[in-house]
């Protein structure tokens, strides 16, 4: 069993369309090995809020460590050392979508 539906869901709601994209990608994210710290440092980063050691604070980690999980995450996901890539590319909102949301007919 894959996990996914037989037949694909329709989205009348954009919300529950990113909602669902968010979750597939959380799946993924989760099958490629992630740590439950990594999740953690990834869903502070998307939050944006602080510095380096205000995240420190709320991880209870060193700035070392901060930086060895975060390149290990990145290899994890198979991507570069970009903080943008780590944002974009691995979670869907709204605001980011290039294209409108079209409710079928």
């Amino acid at each position: 069993m894959t996990g996914f539906l037989e037949v694909p869901p329709i989205f009348n709601n954009p919300k529950r369309l990113m909602k669902y994209m968010d979750q597939l990608m959380h799946r993924e994210i989760l099958a490629c090995g992630v740590s439950l710290a990594q999740l953690r440092l990834l869903q502070e980063v998307y939050r944006g809020r602080g510095r380096l050691s205000a995240l420190c604070g709320r991880l209870n980690t060193q700035e070392k460590q901060i930086w060895q999980d975060k390149y290990r995450l990145l290899v994890k996901l198979g991507m570069r050392n970009r903080l943008r890539e780590l944002l974009f590319g691995t979670r869907f909102c709204k605001s980011l979508q290039r294209t409108p949301f079209i409710a079928p007919q």
